[in-house]
């Protein structure tokens, strides 16, 4: 996905929700991410939800914290599937 195409996907009034998938303990990708929503919620009438995926746990906590953002950690059993 190239950035014009995420620009106008985020801005589009028919995206909701921008997830974004980081790789373990990075913290400034995550923070990238939230200013990208942060600035796309400027011109949009109704704001992005943004959901911060694959974080560490010390980094989401971090981000979490300093951004008011709601920290949840989920465990995955592999073997049976369960979240």
């Amino acid at each position: 996905l190239g950035h014009g195409q995420l620009a106008s996907r985020l801005l589009s009034t028919q995206s909701d929700c921008f997830c974004f998938l980081a790789g373990h303990e990075s913290y400034a990708a995550a923070e990238g991410a939230i200013k990208i929503s942060e600035y796309a919620n400027q011109v949009r009438s109704k704001p992005l939800r943004l959901i911060l995926n694959g974080l560490g746990k010390d980094a989401a906590y971090m981000i979490a914290r300093m951004n008011g953002f709601t920290y949840v950690q989920t465990q995955f059993d592999y073997q049976t599937g369960e979240l």
